[in-house]
C-alpha cells in the first residue's frame, strides 16, 4: 500500500490565468515516451516534428492524439501522464516551468513520486486548472471535470470553494458551480483502466483504498418498466422473492367514491397475500418512476410472461371504461415484459419489443384524442422498444437503439421538445403530440411524471425537463421558460370554485433537458419530486420535502393543501448514505429486500424481490 503525502490543488473558472495558482511547474525534463496508433507532434511555429524515441517536448510543442491513438508523457522518468485518443495537448515552457494545456479530450496522470518541494506539475483546460504533487486521476476538458483514485484535491470556481477526496470527482457546471459526487466503475474512462489491468498490485491498493474495482466492468443500467417489484401510491404492492404478490391499502378500486376489496368496506392495514406466481407489478401511475393518481388499479405479469388487470377503468378487455371498477382480475395479453400505467391509460412491452396502448389518453400512434373517446382493447404503437414509461397524457418509450421517444400532452415542456407546443390540441385548447418525437440519445432509463421527465443516460448522467415550480428538476428551480398557473386558497380543490378563488402563479418550465448530476443508478418522478438512487446505493431527492431550504407554491398534489408554499429542495440532497436499489411512489427497496416507508423510513415488509441489474 502506498502511504504517501497528497496534496491536490484545482482552481475551476471559465477564465482563469496560472498566477492565480501562484507558480508553475519545475521539472527537469519533459518527454514523450511512447506512443499507440496514429499521433502527431508539432513545434511552437506548427511545424511537424518526426517520432522519435524519448523525444524531448519544448515550450509550444503540441500533441494530438487521433482515433484509438494514446501518447504517454514522462516527467523525469517517473511522473507519467497519458493523453487519452481524439485529444490535443500543449506544453508550455519557460526554463524548469511546465504546463501541459488540454485544448480537447482528457488526460490521465499517475504521478508514481511525490514531487520535491521546489516542483510542482499543472495540468489546465479552458475551464479547469490542476496541480499536482504525487498523486492519480484523470481531467477530462469535455466534460469540465477532474476525478480522483488518489490523493486530495481543493476546488474554486468564482469564489465558490470545495474540498475532494479519492474517490470523488468534481465537476463545473453549466451555472458556474463546483458538484461532488462519488466515483463509480461507470466513470472510469476506457484508457484509464488499460493502464490498470497491466499494474495488478496498483489497482488492487486502489481497491483496498476507496472501495472501488478499476477495472470493473459497469453493470448494465436497468431500463425502467423492467421487473418492478414495489408500487405504491394509494395501493402498496410488494413481490416476494417466491413470486407471491403482497398488497395493502385499496386494493380492488373505488366506484364512485366508495372503496371496495374482497375484504368488505376496511382497506387491509398490513400486507395480505393477494396471488401467486408474479414477476412485476404496476399499481394507479405507479411504475419504475411513476406518480399518484387518482384511480386504483392494478397490472402484473405473471412468470409465464401473462398480463393481468383489474380496479378502475379501461382494462384492456374491450369493455368500456367508464365507472367501472372489477375486483375479478382480467387476463389482457400474452407475451409481455413490462407494463406502466397513468390515470386510465395503460402501456405494455411485449417481448418481441413491440408496444401496445390502450384506454383514455393519447396513443401514440396518431389517433385524434379528444379527451373523451377510449380505446377499450390494445392498440399495436410501434416496434422495437425496449422501456416505457407513462403517467396521465404523456409517454416515453426507449428504443432498443437507446434513443427516446415521447408524445402526448406537453403543457409544461414534458416531452423535452425545445417548446410547449405539440402537433396537435384538444377541443379546451391544451398542447398535445399525437405521434412520437425524438428526444434524445444513449438513454437507460427514464421516469415520467404529470408535469416533469427524469431520464438516465448510458453513461450514468441524469437528465430532468418539464415544470420546474417546486425544484423537482434538480438544477435550481430555473428553466428556459415559463408558464403560467392558477392557484386556489382554499383547503382544498373544489371544480365549482376554481375560477372564482383562483390566482395567477408565474413558474418556471424547462422545455429541454438538462443535466443534473452523474453516477445514477435509478430515478423516480413523482409530483413535484424526483427521487434518485446512485450506483454507490445513496438515495437522493430533489423537490418537495419537509426538510427543505426554500419555499414554493405548489398545484395538484395529493394530499397536501392547495394554495400553500411548502419546503423543498432545488437541488439533490442526499436522504440515505447507502442500500437502496429502487424507488416507486411512497415504497423505498433495499438491497437485502427491505422495503421501507419513504415518508418515516419504517420498515414494512421484508423478503421483497431485488431485480437483477
Amino acid at each position: 500500500m502506498r502511504r504517501r503525502e497528497r496534496v491536490l490543488a484545482v482552481l475551476l473558472a471559465l477564465a482563469m490565468l496560472l498566477s492565480a495558482c501562484g507558480g508553475g511547474l519545475k521539472a527537469a525534463a519533459m518527454r514523450l515516451r511512447k506512443t499507440a496508433g496514429e499521433v502527431w507532434v508539432s513545434d511552437e511555429k506548427k511545424k511537424d516534428v518526426p517520432l522519435a524515441e524519448d523525444l524531448g517536448l519544448y515550450s509550444g510543442y503540441r500533441v494530438d492524439t487521433w482515433e484509438e491513438s494514446y501518447a504517454w508523457i514522462d516527467l523525469d522518468e517517473v511522473k507519467l501522464t497519458k493523453i487519452d485518443a481524439d485529444s490535443r495537448v500543449e506544453v508550455v515552457k519557460e526554463g524548469k516551468d511546465l504546463e501541459i494545456l488540454v485544448k480537447s479530450g482528457s488526460i490521465f496522470f499517475n504521478v508514481t513520486e511525490p514531487l520535491a518541494e521546489d516542483e510542482t506539475m499543472t495540468i489546465r483546460t479552458a475551464d479547469l486548472l490542476v496541480g499536482i504533487r504525487g498523486t492519480c486521476g484523470w481531467v477530462d476538458a469535455e466534460k469540465k471535470q477532474a476525478a480522483l483514485l488518489e490523493g486530495k484535491i481543493r476546488c474554486e470556481a468564482d469564489g465558490e470553494r470545495a474540498n475532494v477526496s479519492a474517490g470523488e470527482k468534481v465537476l463545473l457546471g453549466e451555472d458556474g458551480q463546483l458538484t461532488v459526487t462519488p466515483l463509480t466503475a461507470r466513470d472510469v474512462p476506457g484508457f484509464v483502466r488499460a493502464e490498470f489491468e497491466e499494474d495488478e498490485d496498483f489497482r488492487q491498493e486502489i481497491l483496498d483504498d476507496i472501495g472501488l474495482d478499476v477495472c470493473a466492468e459497469p453493470a448494465a443500467l436497468p431500463r425502467s418498466g423492467q421487473a418492478v417489484t414495489i408500487a405504491g401510491g394509494g395501493p402498496q404492492a410488494v413481490v416476494k422473492a417466491d413470486g407471491t404478490l403482497w398488497m395493502k391499502g385499496c386494493i380492488w378500486g373505488m366506484n364512485n367514491q366508495n372503496y371496495i376489496d374482497i375484504y368488505g368496506w376496511e382497506w387491509p392495514e398490513e400486507f395480505v397475500l393477494v396471488r401467486e406466481n408474479v414477476s412485476a407489478v404496476c399499481v394507479n401511475g405507479e411504475r419504475a418512476g411513476g406518480s399518484d393518481v387518482g384511480n386504483s388499479t392494478t397490472a402484473v405479469i405473471d412468470n409465464d410472461s401473462v398480463l393481468w388487470m383489474w380496479g378502475d377503468g379501461c382494462l384492456g378487455d374491450g369493455v368500456e371504461a367508464w365507472e367501472r371498477t372489477t375486483s375479478e382480475p382480467v387476463r389482457v395479453m400474452e407475451n409481455v415484459q413490462a407494463v406502466s400505467m397513468g390515470h386510465d391509460f395503460t402501456a405494455a412491452l411485449q417481448t418481441d419489443g413491440s408496444l401496445w396502448a390502450w384506454g383514455w389518453g393519447v396513443l401514440g400512434n396518431g389517433t385524434a384524442y379528444d379527451g373523451w373517446s377510449s380505446q377499450v382493447a390494445p392498440v399495436k404503437v410501434m416496434d422495437g422498444v425496449a422501456a416505457v414509461s407513462t403517467c396521465g397524457d404523456t409517454t416515453a418509450v426507449i428504443k432498443t437503439d437507446g434513443s427516446l421517444w415521447m408524445w402526448g400532452y406537453n403543457e409544461y415542456g414534458q416531452l423535452g421538445t425545445g417548446s410547449t407546443e405539440g402537433n396537435a390540441r384538444t377541443e379546451w385548447g391544451d398542447s398535445y403530440q399525437r405521434t412520437p418525437v425524438k428526444v434524445m440519445d444513449d438513454v437507460a432509463a427514464v421516469s415520467v411524471s404529470l408535469y416533469h421527465t427524469a431520464a438516465i443516460k448510458t453513461d450514468g448522467s441524469l437528465w430532468t425537463w418539464g415544470l420546474n415550480d417546486c425544484g423537482q428538476l434538480g438544477n435550481g428551480r430555473q428553466g428556459n421558460g415559463t408558464v403560467t398557473q392558477k392557484y386556489i386558497d382554499r383547503e382544498y380543490f373544489h371544480d365549482d370554485d376554481y375560477d372564482a378563488a383562483g390566482r395567477s402563479v408565474v413558474q418556471p418550465i424547462q422545455t429541454l433537458p438538462v443535466k443534473v448530476m452523474d453516477g445514477v443508478q435509478a430515478v423516480s418522478a413523482s409530483i413535484g419530486n424526483t427521487e434518485i438512487v446512485l450506483e454507490d446505493g445513496s438515495w437522493w431527492r430533489c423537490g418537495i420535502s419537509g426538510g427543505g431550504t426554500e419555499t414554493a407554491i405548489h398545484l395538484e398534489i395529493v394530499d397536501l393543501t392547495y394554495g400553500v408554499e411548502v419546503s423543498i429542495w432545488s437541488t439533490p440532497v442526499k436522504v440515505q448514505e447507502s442500500n437502496v436499489v429502487g424507488i416507486s411512489g411512497g415504497l423505498v427497496l433495499g438491497r437485502d429486500g427491505t422495503v421501507w416507508s419513504k415518508y418515516d423510513g419504517d420498515p414494512v415488509f421484508e423478503g421483497a424481490a431485488v431485480p437483477a441489474a
